[in-house]
């Protein structure tokens, strides 16, 4: 499990911390609720598929620090609800971003190095480029035309894509969330396509390379082969 001890400044205001750090347990609930905007661990757990006595319990540590208000109460359904708000976006921003530079920290000091702090602009850079392997083909399919987030969530075969992955690709640009609804921005579908032939493209030369070190005349022969595929793909396509 992930964990975060970093301080989060807020408007130049240090907030409260956890005793055990952020981790990504907290962020679910924090991005799940700033889409419902409002919600009771019940609501929460039912969109992050969190137990509800663990939603609970976050929920009020998140509040003991001040990262949320106090809930409100409501009885009008005839049982006791706490209905918590979301928090500010840039509190939630601020957080992910000081989550994710300890994640950076942990990867230096695997492999024994001491890297330079990243910069919030990396941190973004490196999102938009995410969404490549953040989602499925059927998801981004969907994602074009549109999807509410809780079919998203719910039909999504990969695992991987909860509110925070949701969340960090709204922030970049490339999903856009509007009255529920999750849609592919015209800049993530730029971003998507252009790492899928980034990948494509350094696959075949590094295939390439290697061939041409054992063969010269394998590579020339490899070059035709695969104009030859390609003139096949385009005669299959159906525009």
């Amino acid at each position: 499990m992930k964990y975060h001890i970093g301080a989060v400044y807020v408007g130049g205001v240090q907030l409260p911390r956890l005793k055990k750090g952020i981790d990504d347990i907290d962020l679910k609930l924090l991005t799940a609720l700033y889409y419902l905007r409002e919600g009771t661990a019940f609501d929460l757990s039912n969109l992050t598929g969190i137990t509800r006595g663990t939603a609970s319990k976050r929920l009020r540590d998140l509040t003991e620090v001040g990262i949320l208000r106090e809930p409100e109460i409501d009885i009008s359904t005839g049982k006791l609800r706490k209905v918590y708000k979301t928090p500010d976006k840039r509190i939630i921003e601020n957080l992910l971003f000081e989550w994710w530079k300890r994640d950076y920290e942990e990867f230096g000091d695997m492999i024994g190095e001491e890297l330079e702090e990243p910069s919030e602009k990396v941190f973004k850079e490196e999102l938009k480029e995410k969404i490549e392997w953040g989602f499925t083909v059927e998801d981004l399919k969907k994602l074009i035309d549109g999807v509410t987030l809780d079919e998203l969530l719910k039909d999504s075969r990969n695992k991987d894509v909860d509110t925070i992955v949701i969340f960090e690709q709204e922030l970049v640009g490339n999903l856009e969330v509007k009255n529920g609804v999750v849609k592919l921005t015209e800049e993530g579908f730029k971003n998507f396509t252009t790492t899928i032939k980034k990948d494509i493209k350094e696959n075949i030369k590094d295939g390439f390379e290697k061939l041409r070190e054992i063969s010269v005349d394998a590579a020339r022969k490899f070059l035709e082969e695969l104009k030859t595929e390609i003139e096949k793909l385009e005669a299959e396509l159906t525009w």
